[in-house]
């Protein structure tokens, strides 16, 4: 099946249908702070296939040259707003449903490390009101993506729109002046169920 469809970029992004998935709040660099906020109209192109192995389909993103698999039972999301919301989560589920998203900005000045850093100290801080109470699980580190600057973070935040704690698995890519970043979300009380799930997905994101 393939899919075409206009999108744009902005400040920061989010998924409704009742859940707020992440929010991005620019990049720190050595000297000062850059907030993304122009919004870029630009079109996006992808392929969505069944791979070799069951289990899995692969979402191809020819615009910014990366690819990634995730589970096939998950469905496309719909995005609303003015930023770009790349989203596959659980159908038919009922409350918070796990999902992962991609977001990509033009930016260039920071690493990978610190554009992720950076976005959650902004959380931390309170930049967004729906958001509170951030605590990283465990350390950051290198990501495994070849070919780009790479880091993983893991971290949770009570969502006032889904009044719970969500647990996120978010990788930050940065080539050139494109910053990719993948984000799975779950139910911090489900994040043992879902942490292979989101390893999975990590792994098989691959630029191209």
């Amino acid at each position: 099946m393939k899919c075409r469809h206009l999108e744009t970029l902005g400040s920061g992004w989010e998924m409704r249908q009742g859940v707020l998935l992440m929010l991005h709040l620019g990049i720190a660099t050595s000297r000062k702070l850059f907030l993304p906020v122009a919004v870029i109209a630009m079109v996006m192109a992808c392929n969505m296939a069944v791979l070799g192995s069951p289990g899995d389909r692969e979402y191809t993103n020819r615009q910014y040259g990366f690819v990634f698999r995730y589970p096939d039972v998950w469905h496309r999301q719909a995005s609303t707003g003015s930023s770009p919301v790349i989203a596959f989560g659980e159908p038919h589920k009922t409350g918070f449903a796990a999902s992962v998203n991609v977001v990509a900005v033009m930016q260039a000045g920071a690493s990978a490390s610190q554009y992720a850093r950076n976005a959650a100290s902004r959380i931390s801080q309170g930049a967004d009101a729906r958001l509170s109470d951030y605590r990283e699980d465990g350390q950051g580190s290198s990501g495994p993506v070849e070919g780009g600057d790479s880091w993983l973070m893991r971290f949770s935040c009570y969502s006032s729109d889904a009044r719970s704690r969500i647990w996120f698995y978010q990788l930050t890519v940065v080539r050139g002046h494109d910053v990719i970043i993948l984000t799975g979300a779950c139910l911090e009380s489900e994040k043992d169920t879902y942490l292979p799930v989101f390893e999975g997905i990590v792994s098989s994101f691959r630029l191209i």
